[in-house]
């Protein structure tokens, strides 16, 4: 990569970058060199070459080729000028301006046109030998400043739409329309440029380097965090969200609020977020641990365990330190073999829980001795996991003497709703004064005249990273001696800061290099790395890196040679430049050195490895890579993480020329892509349906029958969720059979489970009860809790969830209850946070049918809590739902109404059609309470044509007694009789005696005929032991003897 220089000394090495291209044709020159003699015609092209030179040079142009009679220029490269469409702009009007003043020879004058394009290209590829050596140039930029040119009339300057819009308001330029162009598919915007008038401001998205510079323009700003910081110093914790754009000064706000609190006691956690970790889980807060314990690559597991043993007994901690110690040194990938402490020995959902718990209350020890800060950089890079952890953290964040502080883009979307405790501070750009005040304090007294100063003021627009990066670029040019008492602003000073980064790199020689490797590692690298990678000497390396740092390009981040970038735009800057092929080159390099210099990164970060074999166009390294992270992920129970990796295989796999051992490959990815996902998005997300679809036509080419049932389980749970459900009772079937004939118990009670479900939505609920008792009793036998299933629960589980609504529908309301605390005590044994959802999202909906709408409630807010911490949006959906009934059925529906409909649109548009009817029921309920007949009339319409179109039928007679009420809140008895009747009839044959009673109730109420007496009395008779379990017993038997028998 090492740059040369041909003998027109320029760069050799050909890169990707922005650059403005321009063409210059001598017009008539074919007319000219048929009239002249060929001398005369060899001083004409001499003269309109050096007067082309001159103006060229003067405003620091290339003349890259001489193409006869026209010129090839570069602008912006060899060496980067932030305002390259400005200089050539200003060139080619002083070229024409200069050319036609001459008189090449007597009587002949001489007109140019030119032609202008901006954009992206490939530049620097040298062409011929010796003197002949002309630099090329590629991409659709070059031809567009070529055929703009030949639309040029003598004595003009066209220019492209993209060069048009960076000259901005500096040139008087005339809009001459669209224009059909050879072999572009699209018209072409095309302008005149006919003048440079006085310069106006302009600015782009930049970000802001670490450097302190004087805080000017945020004291209500600051003043606000100091108040929420007060606040939280007396126990009300706080979080404060600085939002802004790139470069508006985030960081510098939060880091001098941050040294204004050095003469006050407070612990100090800081979490930075980077773009090529935000799917590895915890990135932020396993690298505060580290460097907060000292830990470096290169210490010995003995001395990583003793360095955190240290960190955990130094500071205050929560609970006992000797069994946390296991826990947190597993998170930091850390092994115990040969040390006093054992590995934890729970499933890797409880491991997960237990070290998010401590990772939870460690905060809390450190607000408890003295208030803290936690500060939260570049948050929209977060990872799923740390996202969760802050969203945890908010809920009990105003019972700590604790400020979280924390940096965002504007396009960040929280997870977490707003609260009194919360403040979002948006950073708006600086006044005039606030800018002069930072160029001053980098100018550091040195003597620049005042027009200098305001062009910066100006060209900043209010960015304070654009101001203190011009600055930097003022002070590094030539032109800037101090000497030149008239000296203006260098025409260098950018117009975007990816230009500005680029010409200061171009500055580096060597150190270049260096910057593009490191840029290929990431936003962070080890001197080791990056001695490794390029091969340097030690000394030229360490030269490179001092030169880097001495212009302020990337920092140490701590004491073992390790940096980072300054900024994420710093690292794009450089490696922006590369070519496809280098930069393959080095992902490349990198990914075989990181295996075998640093072959713990395989096992520690096997993500970062599959980035850089993905980046090296290398996919059949990529795709063990991305699958080991994505079952470590998994096996954290980071879903969402595990997702994306599991996807990331999958499309390296895709790049890969067929071959059949990658179909057993691409069947495990798709399975474990499918439960993953099941369990982050929700059964009925749209990738679940398309991973277990692809998984089963790979199942069915290879013929692996032992590979099919985990495929058709999901496939079958997914079409319950989506109430396809004829298609999940095919599926269920075949999983039953499967189950059978294998004899595997794992596969027989996965088979059950899901019949049982179909058939329940079926209606049909003595089938049901039969298989999901079967699939418990199968369980039980089998020691089930020690099988590995693949679901995203676990079965049993599951089953008792339904099997304790069907024992409530049919009328067993005692075993309907014990059932369910049977769930909720093996999802507490268990230790599984999304079992625990589960459990309690179908207790809250058993204890809305039974009408208990008290506990109902509890079950729900327990379930929201879990699924809110977790991020399980299928359970937050169940338990806003069943919150929502609970909060009709106490009398509050005007709570309820919004979110309830609100959430169940939410459901849908998730993908999940299941418990339509049931939702449906309650918004009927909940808008009849608030008078809303009508609407509540087509809510039981939906419903009811919700459960024809899909075959859930298990609420059809709970569906007709709503519309029953509405009907007789409208006044038309008869025809709530009807619907009553036929309720009653349904529940009778899907043998539904909870729904029995209550259209029986309904009935009886509303004709007190001796028939309808009867039919009541048997079925309280029958529910008389009941009365405590279920109050429709109740006002059954009251209703009975209010009504006295005529």
């Amino acid at each position: 990569m090492a740059a040369g220089q041909d003998g027109k000394g320029m760069t050799t090495v050909p890169e990707r970058r922005q650059a403005t291209i321009a063409f210059c044709d001598l017009v008539g020159s074919t007319e000219l060199a048929v009239r002249l003699d060929p001398e005369d015609m060899r001083q004409v092209l001499s003269v309109f070459r050096a007067t082309a030179g001159a103006a060229v040079a003067k405003h620091e142009g290339v003349i890259a080729q001489y193409l006869g009679d026209g010129i090839l220029l570069f602008f912006g490269y060899p060496h980067a000028h932030e305002d390259a469409p400005e200089r050539a702009a200003r060139a080619a009007l002083e070229i024409v301006e200069k050319v036609s003043a001459l008189e090449a020879l007597p009587g002949v004058r001489l007109q140019v046109r030119m032609g202008i394009a901006t954009g992206l290209v490939v530049i620097g590829d040298v062409l011929g030998d010796g003197a002949a050596r002309d630099q090329a140039v590629s991409g659709s930029t070059t031809h567009l400043a070529a055929r703009i040119e030949t639309l040029a009339k003598p004595g003009t300057v066209y220019v492209s739409d993209s060069t048009r819009a960076r000259l901005g308001g500096l040139f008087d330029c005339e809009d001459l329309g669209l224009h059909e162009l050879k072999g572009f598919a699209q018209p072409q915007r095309v302008w005149r440029v006919l003048s440079e008038r006085r310069t106006l401001s302009r600015f782009g998205a930049v970000r802001q380097r670490r450097e302190m510079a004087p805080l000017v323009g945020r004291d209500e700003q600051r003043a606000l965090i100091a108040e929420r910081w007060a606040s939280a110093c007396t126990g009300a914790g706080q979080m404060v969200e600085i939002v802004g754009e790139a470069g508006i000064g985030k960081s510098r706000l939060a880091e001098s609020f941050i040294a204004g609190l050095a003469d006050q006691p407070h612990w100090l956690l800081r979490y930075s977020c980077t773009p090529h970790t935000r799917n590895t889980a915890l990135y932020p807060v396993i690298s505060q641990i580290e460097v907060a314990a000292g830990i470096s690559r290169s210490d010995t597991p003995n001395a990583r365990l003793v360095k955190l043993e240290r960190l955990v007994t130094g500071a205050p901690f929560p609970g006992n330190r000797e069994q946390a110690i296991p826990y947190l040194a597993t998170l930091l990938s850390i092994p115990l073999e040969g040390s006093p402490y054992a590995a934890p020995a729970d499933t890797p959902e409880w491991r997960r829980e237990k070290t998010m718990e401590l990772l939870r209350n460690w905060p809390h020890a450190l607000a408890a001795d003295q208030p803290l800060v936690v500060l939260l950089e570049d948050l929209h890079w977060a990872d799923p996991t740390t996202l969760d952890l802050v969203n945890h953290t908010l809920v009990t964040l105003g019972q700590h003497r604790m400020l979280l502080l924390a940096t965002t883009r504007p396009d960040f979307e929280a997870p977490w709703p707003p609260s009194p405790n919360r403040t979002v501070l948006p950073l708006a750009r600086l006044d005039r004064g606030s800018r002069r005040t930072i160029v001053q304090h980098y100018l550091a007294g040195r003597a620049v005249p005042d027009q200098v100063i305001d062009q910066i003021v100006d060209k900043s627009d209010g960015i304070p990273l654009f101001v203190e990066e011009i600055t930097h670029a003022v002070l590094e040019s030539d032109a800037m001696d101090g000497d030149a008492p008239n000296a203006s602003l260098p025409a260098t000073v950018p117009s975007s800061l990816q230009d500005l980064l680029l010409a200061r790199l171009d500055r580096l020689a060597e150190a270049k290099e260096v910057a593009q490797v490191a840029s290929a590692i990431g936003r962070a690298f080890s001197r080791e790395l990056l001695l490794a990678v390029t091969g340097f000497e030690e000394h030229r390396l360490d030269a490179a890196i001092a030169r880097l740092e001495h212009a302020d390009l990337i920092q140490p981040i701590d004491e073992n040679a390790y940096y980072e970038f300054r900024h994420a735009l710093i690292q794009d800057a450089a490696y922006g430049c590369l070519l496809r092929a280098s930069r393959q080159g080095l992902h490349a390099r990198i990914a075989n050195t990181l295996l075998t210099r640093f072959p713990d990164f395989a096992e520690k970060a096997p993500e970062l490895l599959a980035h850089h074999f993905t980046e090296a166009a290398q996919p059949k390294e990529a795709v063990p890579y991305w699958k080991a992270a994505g079952l470590r992920a998994s096996s954290r129970a980071a879903n969402a993480e595990a997702s994306r990796h599991f996807e990331a295989a999958l499309k390296q796999l895709a790049l890969q020329p067929a071959d059949p051992m990658n179909g057993p490959v691409e069947l495990e990815l798709q399975v474990q892509l499918g439960l993953a996902l099941s369990a982050w998005r929700g059964y009925a997300a749209p990738g679940v349906e398309t991973a277990y679809s692809r998984a089963r036509e790979l199942c069915h080419l290879m013929g692996d029958v032992a590979e099919l049932f985990p495929v058709i389980r999901g496939l079958s749970t997914f079409y319950i969720v989506r109430t396809n459900l004829e298609k999940a009772h095919e599926l269920a079937l075949q999983c039953v059979r499967l189950g059978e004939e294998t004899g595997r118990p794992d596969y027989q009670v996965e088979g059950y489970t899901a019949l049982g479900y179909v058939i329940f939505y079926f209606g049909q609920l003595d089938e049901a009860v039969e298989h999901l008792s079967r699939a418990v009793e199968i369980y039980r036998h089998n020691r089930g809790e020690t099988l590995v299933y693949p679901s995203a629960q676990d079965p049993c589980i599951a089953s008792l969830c339904l099997l304790s609504h069907a024992h409530c529908l049919q009328g067993r309301f005692a075993q309907a209850r014990a059932t369910a605390d049977e769930a909720l005590a093996l999802a507490a044994r268990l230790g599984r946070p999304f079992e625990a959802a589960y459990a309690r999202g179908y207790a809250a909906m058993l204890e809305n049918l039974l009408g208990h709408p008290q506990a109902a409630l509890d079950h729900a807010q327990k379930c929201l809590a879990i699924s809110q911490e977790r991020g399980f949006m299928i359970w937050l959906g169940v338990g806003t739902i069943q919150l929502c009934c609970a909060t009709t059925a106490l009398g509050n529906a005007p709570a309820a109404v919004d979110m309830l409909e609100n959430t169940f649109a939410a459901w849908l548009a998730g993908g999940a059609k299941l418990s339509t009817p049931f939702c449906k029921a309650w918004i009927a309920r909940t808008r009849l309470a608030l008078d809303r007949r009508d609407g509540a009339l087509a809510a039981v319409d939906e419903g009811l044509a919700a459960s024809g179109e899909s075959g859930e039928r298990y609420m059809d007679a709970d569906l007709l007694r709503v519309r029953a009420d509405i009907l007789l809140a409208q006044g038309d008895r008869c025809a709530a009789e009807r619907d009553l009747r036929r309720a009653l009839d349904i529940a009778d044959q899907q043998g539904s005696t909870l729904f029995a009673l209550r259209a029986a109730l309904a009935i009886f109420t509303l004709t007190a005929a001796p028939a309808d007496r009867q039919r009541l009395e048997a079925a309280a008779q029958s529910l008389s032991a009941s009365v405590e379990l279920c109050p429709d017993v109740a006002v059954a038997a009251r209703a009975l003897e209010q009504q006295p028998v005529s």
